[in-house]
């Protein structure tokens, strides 16, 4: 199963989106941005499966949340899309 990691300057950001999504079904969770990711130090990344993509960029853009990066993860490997 693929996932995505989109990455946000703070958890209050992610955290919004989280809570916008928690009752949809599928997939999300809420953690550190992996240190190999973060370029600022302190972010934090939304987890998710490929099927919540459209739901989490739509969301971002409705709430005026910028995000930072957004990757693909595979086999622990993480490759930047935006």
């Amino acid at each position: 199963m693929k996932y995505y990691l989109a990455t946000f300057s703070s958890i209050t950001f992610a955290n919004k989106i989280k809570k916008h999504l928690i009752n949809t079904p599928g997939f999300i969770t809420l953690m550190h941005t992996p240190s190999s990711l973060s370029e600022k130090g302190c972010s934090y990344a939304l987890r998710f499966r490929e099927d919540k993509l459209k739901e989490v960029l739509d969301t971002a853009e409705e709430m005026n949340i910028k995000i930072l990066g957004l990757y693909t993860e595979e086999n622990n490997l993480f490759k930047k899309l935006k």
